[in-house]
């Protein structure tokens, strides 16, 4: 009895356990129950034939669509779709919307889609703008009426932007390859479109009036060319591969260097578009 009664104890044991087999419910001996793994939430378990072996497979999320808020009696709709003149998508462009009347902002970024949705008062007169390399240009003014029905404008802004234009205000310090204070404003401006333009990779070039000597103009270029992309680079974040640097010198003049006014135009730094656009 003593045996029986361990025995006993020893099979209750294994069951609580869950390591005991206990008898199947259908007629079939060779049938057991094993007990069911644990999986955990961020992966998907799967039996390796060859190995029988349970593999972890990662879930992949699901892309949630942005969803196109509604207009209301104040409130009115922009469905704005931004492409390039070729009919391409343009996925992270700034566009800005300003109330011509209280000058207030509505700003947002196309999509991987090249959309944008805003809401905006009715009623109001607004200047559509786009971001060309950290430059606010205006596209057109978009008249908002205020009317018994719901307001919904689908505006279809195509942009044809240069590969080369002038970094504005981007100033260095006399025969210096260091900036001004006034510059960062420029230069920020300018990393917030990498960050948006993701796939575009540029060159700085750097370029000189033709006052004094040659050799050193070109080396001036090139190391203001340099302090631009380094900057990008430890303040911006901006990936290294993606922006290469040049002097010019005073080669490839804009201005006669005869004039005052001239030889400041020629003392530019510029941003040209290699790739990615």
């Amino acid at each position: 009895m003593k045996v029986l009664s361990k025995v006993f104890i020893l099979i209750l044991f294994l069951i609580n356990a869950g390591l005991y087999a206990q008898e199947p419910v259908n007629k079939d001996s060779s049938a057991t129950i094993t007990p069911v793994p644990q999986i955990k939430k961020d992966s998907l378990a799967a039996k390796d034939t060859t190995t029988n072996q349970t593999v972890q497979e990662k879930i992949i999320p699901k892309v949630i669509p942005v969803i196109k808020p509604a207009p209301n009696d104040s409130m009115g709709l922009l469905e704005i779709s931004v492409k390039k003149s070729n009919g391409e998508i343009l996925p992270g462009q700034p566009i800005t919307i300003e109330n011509i009347s209280t000058k207030q902002l509505y700003t947002a970024t196309s999509d991987e889609q090249g959309n944008i949705y805003l809401l905006v008062p009715v009623g109001q007169s607004y200047n559509v703008k786009y971001k060309n390399f950290g430059v606010d240009t205006s596209y057109r003014v978009l008249d908002v009426p205020k009317t018994n029905k719901l307001v919904d404008f689908k505006i279809n802004i195509v942009l044809n932007l240069p590969r080369v234009y002038v970094l504005k205000n981007v100033l260095f310090d006399l025969n210096k390859a260091t900036f001004k204070k006034k510059s960062t404003e420029s230069l920020n401006d300018l990393i917030e479109v990498m960050k948006a333009m993701k796939s575009i990779v540029i060159e700085i070039a750097g370029h000189t009036d033709n006052v004094g000597n040659k050799a050193k103009n070109l080396k001036l270029s090139k190391d203001r060319a340099n302090a631009v992309r380094t900057y990008l680079i430890k303040k911006g974040g901006i990936e290294a591969n993606r922006i290469v640097a040049e002097g010019y010198g005073d080669s490839k003049p804009r201005a006669s260097n005869k004039t005052a006014a001239g030889r400041a135009e020629n003392r530019r730094t510029e941003v040209l578009i290699l790739s990615g656009f």
